[in-house]
């Protein structure tokens, strides 16, 4: 069956309407004058676009510094689809990727095992195979601890004769 979305223009250059996540992979190109063959390989590697989705289709986690943070995905498909996360700063994490500060999971959870608060940020988990591809977004926000500063001493001034009563009060 042949894909509408693709031509090749008489100059040779491959042409994809409506580009998709799923055109990722290896392009090779074949030409042939007479007997002499020749070929060249590309790799294409689509990347999403980068928009904001709507805030209500948008699931909302909020941590603390250190804190980790755990970002289920998971995709019912056949055939399986392979998962990968997008993060905020367009770093593609897939199976293969991990990285110092994040880890793809087995069961497609994205884990980040001591947050920042410049982890905060939306993440994307796409689900991807030869049928096509889903995803969905997560926006993460770390928020910086801010110490108590209640526990402050105080100061009295003490005069001989004088009497001290403090009592403490709850919060």
């Amino acid at each position: 069956m042949e894909d509408s979305r693709y031509s090749v223009l008489s100059s040779g250059q491959l042409v994809i309407r409506s580009v998709a996540y799923a055109d990722s992979g290896m392009y090779h190109c074949v030409a042939q004058v007479r007997n002499d063959v020749d070929t060249m390989s590309y790799r294409v590697q689509v990347q999403p676009p980068v928009i904001q989705p709507a805030e209500s289709e948008t699931v909302h986690v909020e941590k603390n510094v250190g804190d980790p943070i755990y970002l289920p995905c998971s995709a019912v498909a056949v055939p399986d689809a392979h998962l990968s996360w997008i993060l905020p700063n367009s770093h593609v994490l897939h199976d293969l990727s991990n990285s110092s500060n994040g880890y793809l999971l087995h069961n497609g959870t994205l884990f980040i095992p001591h947050s920042h608060v410049k982890d905060s940020g939306y993440y994307r988990c796409v689900a991807i195979n030869q049928q096509g591809s889903d995803q969905f977004c997560v926006k993460v926000t770390v928020n910086k601890i801010i110490s108590d500063k209640s526990s402050k001493r105080a100061k009295f001034k003490k005069h001989p004769g004088s009497r001290i009563s403090v009592k403490a009060r709850e919060q």
